[in-house]
């Protein structure tokens, strides 16, 4: 009985050891680290967003939604200064998930988005 009890009070030790109240890092925890690459609008931004934002009925010159235009360099620097559009591409709890209807950003095109912001939008 003895080593019974002994065997119950060390599995719920080591069970008990083993949780941790610290939560896994989600996507929006992480720190940005924008590398030697100086992102642009023309060279990297432009594609993301034509390819995932300013498509027909989204946020193109036309038809545009919620007065958020991503169509040129001058409305998508005026979007990201005025809209919280990372907090949008990131998912973030509070703000819409875009693109709508679609699959979240890879991690990899968010960072894109994040440094040329960051780097005060070289165009």
């Amino acid at each position: 009985m003895r080593k019974l009890i002994v065997a119950v009070v060390t599995v719920v030790f080591f069970a008990i050891a083993s949780c941790s109240k610290d939560k896994a890092a989600k996507p929006t925890d992480s720190v940005v680290v924008c590398d030697s690459i100086g992102y642009t609008y023309a060279l990297h931004v432009k594609p993301i967003l034509d390819n995932n934002c300013s498509i027909a009925g989204c946020h193109g010159s036309v038809g545009y939604q919620d007065n958020v235009q991503l169509h040129d360099y001058a409305t998508s620097k005026s979007a990201f200064e005025t809209s919280d559009v990372i907090c949008t591409v990131k998912w973030e709890t509070g703000c819409s998930q875009m693109p709508s209807g679609g699959s979240r950003l890879e991690d990899s095109l968010i960072t894109v988005l994040e440094c040329w912001k960051n780097n005060g939008y070289p165009q």
